[in-house]
Order: structure tokens, then sequence, then C-alpha cells
């Protein structure tokens, strides 16, 4: 279960107020309150809950006051419990954090951007889900939003103890309460940022970042303007021009520690930024200082974007920049070697400076066109480079060829070293490699070492890439954990199977969920998160967690798709996915399901097997504003149904479902799941595997 604190369930100032509580037994086996621990709980702060407490007292004269809740905004959407007066510990504790795509009313009045009354309870069950049920009951309620200026920062919710029409005199009464508390609950957001919790989580996500990024929030004189920055959070590769590295910058203050930038072009884009919320470069600018009685001047360009209350500032040194620029085209001379890059998806090439001068090409003639290399190269050593590219492209092996080129000035022999990323359907989109000159001459002495140097850089790429596929194996292991056998559930049996690709670097996004939900139903759900490795079986463990906590919320399956592809959304930089998500009641055998751009369930019954007819609903992640319908299917008696992922039927690109799979299935509908399921085998060897098979139990 969520986090219950060991003390009282009431704080010491509200226990004479709070409802009575009968204590909640909590099944310990139950899968989605087990996952629901995982949501953040927000301590309390004494000012936040005298704030609560005031407005309580100055409600109470209004109507008959229960509780107030007073939650802060975050930058993601999502609401966080800031203080609280008369409302048990235990129910702070589950509603500590509130994701954006929970349907309750306290989301729903920053969406809105006006209050929600609601003096009937039970038209509010029938609406949203509500807060403090089913351990508290409160018969009226209301959700208001807190402004500064003409921007909501958060909501305060209004219980009552007894029925409240909230008339039109009672509402002016309460929005002026409301409004009156607002300016106090600013100040201790400002004064106290960790109170709203999403400066631990921003430095959380700085303390992964490679790149030298810092969080500021504004510091305001006693008239609202913005007087400074202040450092509150720091990734570890940040480095300021002191010398101070990382957390040991949270603290600092703009013009404190750097006065040499309060006259230049910095501040003021800042506090632009700030305001209007568009992105902005600077740079370069020049930072002079003295250190140890030597005058410094350092370059920098910073790039500056509002993120919450305050500014991720990030920045790179110029002068580093140039130093690693001449370093490697002077490692690229001495090595007679060079880079390139081809775009598959747009048809463009990049070579490096040094790469042009061993094709002894001009800038203005460019590289030479990946369809056109055949006309360089020798005809005798043509086989060797189509292998190569085949190998490349097709095998997906890194290519690593020597061959004879005919040049204005000679004939020139060349190794080439190319890697190739592929997208989600096997298709090559991206290869990029190095091109040195091994003929014999002056520097060929040089060439060997170099080559050795890069042979070994790929070797190490390849280990790394076994530790990822190695962590990635475990992460399954444990969010995928595989039953020993069948799951029994009221009126179902489900068996699982899930098959890792054999490519080390393929190891990816394919997931699996058996959710409990009440009346003795089941969720069931298979998805896949595009891509591969540590970064996609991340963001599968979030998708999975999150469903599970939206189970509870809501048991219209097209809904928790909406929810899931939002989230998704939500991150501009994430991978897609795709997902089905069944809701099987044992008491009409009906199983209603919904889907995200993922190949339909197979029912398995009369000795044949078939697709069931996908209702609408494009990937996850493709258009935040995308709705999914839910269609119902009837499973007769004696049937199976598989749900599964795409690497069952897809090979290199192809997605349709082949016939081979379906005659492999056909005449399962009386076998056990697990044999049913013994009868798989993966068409794309390369692709990870998740099936589940269903086996209804009639009563």
């Amino acid at each position: 279960a969520r986090d219950r604190p060991a003390a009282q369930d009431t704080p010491a100032g509200d226990r004479a107020a709070a409802p009575r509580v009968p204590p909640q037994p909590v099944a310990a086996d139950s899968a989605a309150t087990v996952r629901l621990a995982a949501l953040a709980r927000l301590p309390f702060h004494r000012e936040m809950d005298e704030v609560a407490a005031e407005l309580r007292r100055d409600l109470a004269t209004v109507t008959a006051i229960g509780a107030v809740g007073l939650f802060s905004l975050q930058p993601d959407g999502s609401l966080r419990m800031a203080g609280a007066a008369g409302m048990p510990r235990s129910v702070t504790a589950e509603w500590a954090h509130i994701p954006a795509q929970l349907n309750t009313p306290i989301v729903d009045a920053v969406r809105r951007g006006r209050p929600r009354w609601l003096p009937d309870h039970a038209e509010a069950r029938r609406r949203y889900v509500l807060l403090g049920e089913p351990a508290v009951v409160w018969p009226s309620r209301a959700a208001l939003p807190l402004r500064h200026g003409d921007r909501i920062v958060g909501v305060a919710v209004v219980l009552c103890e007894e029925v409240c029409d909230f008339d039109p005199r009672t509402r002016r009464a309460v929005t002026r309460c409301v409004a009156e508390a607002a300016p106090r609950f600013v100040r201790l957001l400002r004064g106290r940022p960790e109170h709203s919790g999403w400066i631990a989580d921003s430095q959380a996500i700085l303390d992964l970042l490679t790149d030298a990024t810092v969080l500021m929030v504004p510091v305001r004189a006693g008239d609202g303007r913005v007087v400074d920055f202040e450092v509150v959070a720091a990734s570890p590769a940040a480095v300021d021009v002191a010398g101070r590295r990382g957390r040991d910058m949270v603290g600092l203050r703009t013009l404190r520690a750097y006065p040499a930038l309060a006259e230049g072009e910095l501040p003021a884009a800042m506090r632009e930024v700030l305001t209007n919320g568009h992105p902005r470069e600077v740079g370069p600018l020049t930072y002079d200082e003295v250190h140890e009685g030597i005058a410094v001047q350092t370059a920098y360009s910073v790039a500056l974007r509002r993120f919450g209350e305050g500014l991720l500032v990030t920045w790179v040194r110029r002068d580093e920049e140039r130093r690693y620029a001449q370093l490697l085209a002077r490692l690229q001379r001495l090595g007679r070697l060079g880079w390139a890059e081809w775009d598959l998806t747009t048809d463009t090439v990049s070579w490096s400076d040094q790469l042009l001068a061993i094709f002894e090409r001009d800038a203005a003639q460019g590289p030479i066109m990946l369809e056109d290399i055949h006309r360089v190269v020798l005809p005798a050593d043509l086989p060797v480079v189509e292998r190569g590219v085949a190998d490349l492209l097709e095998r997906r092996q890194p290519l690593d060829a020597t061959f004879r080129v005919r040049l204005p000035g000679g004939i020139r022999s060349l190794r080439a070293i190319f890697e190739a990323d592929f997208d989600a359907r096997g298709r090559p989109r991206r290869a990029y490699g190095v091109v040195q000159d091994v003929s014999a001459g002056p520097a060929a002495g040089t060439g060997r070492p170099m080559l050795d140097d890069i042979e070994r850089a790929l070797g190490e790429r390849r280990r790394a890439l076994r530790t990822e596929h190695r962590l990635v194996a475990v992460l399954h292991q444990i969010l995928l954990a595989l039953p020993a056998g069948p799951v029994q559930r009221p009126g179902l049996e489900v068996g699982v199977v899930y098959r890792p690709a054999q490519d080390v670097a393929r190891a990816g996004g394919d997931w699996y969920d058996v959710v409990p939900l009440p009346d003795d139903a089941t969720l069931l759900a298979v998805g896949d998160v595009a891509g591969h490795g540590l970064v996609t079986a991340a963001v599968m463990a979030k998708l999975r967690h999150a469903l599970a906590v939206l189970a509870v919320t809501s048991p219209d399956p097209g809904t928790l798709v909406t929810s899931l592809n939002r989230m998704v959304c939500a991150d501009p930089t994430g991978p897609v996915g795709t997902v089905v998500v069944a809701r099987y009641e044992p008491a009409t055998a009906r199983l209603t399901w919904a889907q995200a751009g993922h190949p339909p369930p197979i029912l398995v019954s009369g000795g044949k097997a078939r697709a069931l007819p996908r209702p609408v609903g494009m990937l996850l992640g493709a258009d935040p504003d995308a709705r999914y319908a839910a269609t119902a299917t009837d499973l007769p008696a004696d049937c199976r149904l598989l749900l599964y992922t795409d690497g069952l039927i897809e090979r290199y690109g192809r997605r349709d479902l082949p016939a081979t799979v379906l005659a492999a299935l056909a005449g399962a509908d009386r076998e056990p799941v697990d044999a049913l399921l013994a009868r798989l085998r993966p068409a794309n060897v390369d692709d990870d595997t998740c099936a589940l098979a269903l086996r209804p139990v009639r009563r």
C-alpha cells in the first residue's frame, strides 16, 4: 500500500475535528496496491499546514467545513500535497501526489482554470475519482485554483462535513477566503521551494545529464521584481568559472558569485525567458576575472529554457570547443583518416574535411553519394564493398573492409569501418564510421596505431553493449518476473511467455501486466516501447507502473490507453510505443479492449484462429489529443485468446499477420495455455517477443 506513517492518523491539532475512520485492511498480495507504494509522498510542512488551518477557520464562518487541502502545481501538470488541516494523515499520505492524467476535481480545476463546485456526493462520484474515499466521505466539496497574477500555481480543496448547495452567496464567500490565502501560499512556495517537491525531482533528473546544466529560481524583491537568480539543482558535469562542480554550486546567487555578469546580456535574457517562456541561446559571452593574480578571459555559449518556476541553464565553453575541434583535426591528419555519416532517411551525406582530402575533393565538390561510390572503387574490389554494405544494412553487422580507389593522384588503399542505426521496424536509418588511407607512404607508419585505437574503441563499444544487455536483462527479470506456471484468476487462466532478443544491442521494451481489479475482474496488457537498451527499458517500466496505478481509477481500457498516450506525449524526446489493454469480466465472459498501434489479439475457437477487428487507435506518443475507442468481445467456451508483441510476426519491417502464425494456433482451443504458447516461434530473433495466452474458466 501507499506509505502510511506509523504515528497517529491525524495531526495533533486536528484530531478532534477529523472524521472517525475505521481501520482499512490492505491486501498484501494485491499487485495494484503494492505498486502504489512507488508514488512519492511529500512531507508535511508546518507553515503550509498553518495556511490550511487558517483558511479552514475562515471558511467555518461560511459553511460546515470539515477539512482543507492545499496542492501545488508541478511543471509536468501533476499536483503535490503542500499542506492540510482536518484531514486524516492516511488520506494525505495516499494523496501526496496526483498525476495530471487522474480524473479528479483537483486536476479538473487546473485544466479548466475555474472552481469545481460539487454539492452532490453521488454525482461527484460518477464524474470523478474523489480524494479520501472510501476511507473518508465528505458530502460536498469544491476545488478552487490558487493564482499568482493570472497564473495558476496550485489548488485549494474544501471538504464539507454536511451537505452544502454552494449557492451564489456561499460561492462568493469561499472564493474570497481562498483568494486571501493565496498570497501567503505563494510566498511560502517561493521562500521554501522544496515544499512543492519539484526541486528534488529536478535534481534527480539533472543527476542523469552529461551536459553542464543548472536549475535556477528567481530571487524577488518585496515588489515582485526579479533581482537575482539562485542555483537550486545542478548536474554532475556542471563546472563554473571558479571550479565549483555539481551540487557544490547549489545555493549560489548569480550576481554575488559571478559579479562580472551583472552588466552583461545574460541577466536580461534570463528575465526575458522567465517572463515569456521562449527558449533562447546567448553567446558567445566572455567572462573576465582575475584568478591567482592572472587575468583570465573565458568564452561561453549559454542556452536558457523555462522549467516550472525557474530556468534550466546549460552552457558550453567555446574555448574548449575550439581546442577539441583542433585536436580532432590534428588526429585525423596524422592518422590519415576521416569520418563520414550517411542519413539514409533523407539521403544526405556528411564528410569531415580530412575525408574530403583523402578522396582529393574540395568543399565545393562535396562528398561522394553512396550510390556513386562504385565509380571510384576498382572493379576487382567492388564485391568487397558490396558485401560490406550488405552486412551493414541487411544483416546488421559492422562493416570492416579494405579496398582500392582510383583518384586523380593515383590508386590508394582505404580501410572503412562503419556501424548503422535502425528504426523500430528494422529499417536502416543512419550509417557512420571512419575511413583511413592505409596506402604505403610517409605517413603509413602512423596509420596502424590509429587503426588499432579505432579497433580497441569498437571493442569497448561491443563490451559496453553486452554490459547494457545484461543490465536490461536484469531489469526485465525484476519488472517482468515470469510466473512458474499459468496465473489463476477468477474465471480466467493466464499463461505468459517472454523471449528476449538474441542480439545484445537489441534487448528492449516489450512488457506485459496482469492486474487484479474489483468484482473479480482482471486487467491485462501487452505493450512494446520502440527502441532498445536502458532508456527503452526505463520507459517500459514507467508505462507498466502507470497502468497499474491508473487501473484503480477507471474501468474503461480506452480511457486507460488515452492516459498512457498523454504521459508518453509529455516527453517529446522519449520513444513512442504500442499497447493493447483489456479488461475481462468473468461473470459475463466479456473482454473489453483498446489498442494503440498494436497487433490485434488472436481468438482461437472452433478449431480455427482469427485476428479480432481492431478499434481505432494510433501508437502512443504520436498525438497528445488522440482518443482511443474500446470494443467488447464475448469469449466463447473452450476458446483461447492470444495477446502478443510484434516480435512474433515482424520480420525486418513486415507487420502483417502471417498465415503461418494462424496455422500454428489453429486447433489449440482445447490445449492448456502453456502448450499453446509452446507453439509460438518468433519471426524476428533480433526483437523481443512477449505474449499472454488466456483461457476462460466457466464457474
